[in-house]
């Protein structure tokens, strides 16, 4: 062996991370997170409509519990939401200000129509609407559940739908 060889020392190896791997994870992570985005709004729209719905039913609970009480419903020219316990205009039902909640009543008082439209970062889930008829026996028959999308148009049936839709 030559005799600089023997002065020399071997260089012990650093560990460390390539730019090659850095860059290889970065994409990776990346990709995850292209693919789990679109899922965490979903299912952030989902439970967001779940207060929505809840704003409707305890609308619904209130208005009958006032018809009740008093034996006739609130006067639909007034203010028939301030009557059970909704203030500002419009009456924002849930604590994050996510729903605006409007009534339509007919006029021979037959059937209400409560709306949950959606405001804020959930606007793009349309409306909730729960249309009322008092008359029914069956309270399956005197709900009907609706959605009505952003983009306005026909009301359909069900509070179970995709989200954005």
């Amino acid at each position: 062996m030559p005799p600089w060889r023997r002065l020399s020392r071997p260089r012990p190896r650093i560990a460390g991370v390539t730019l090659l791997e850095l860059m290889v994870a970065v994409a990776i992570v990346g990709i995850l997170a292209v693919i789990a985005l679109p899922s965490y709004e979903s299912y952030r729209l989902r439970t967001a409509r779940a207060i929505g719905k809840d704003c409707l039913i305890e609308a619904q609970r209130r208005f009958e519990n006032y018809f009740a009480q008093r034996g006739r419903y609130p006067d639909r020219e007034l203010n028939p939401l301030g009557d059970i316990g909704y203030a500002g205009a419009p009456p924002i039902c849930d604590q994050d200000g996510l729903y605006a909640l409007t009534i339509e009543i007919e006029q021979t008082y037959a059937r209400y129509t409560l709306i949950a439209t959606a405001r804020g970062r959930q606007a793009r889930d349309g409306a909730l609407v729960l249309r009322v008829t008092p008359g029914l026996a069956n309270p399956n028959d005197r709900m009907e559940q609706l959605h009505r999308p952003p983009s306005g148009g026909v009301a359909i049936a069900g509070w179970n739908f995709p989200p954005g839709q």
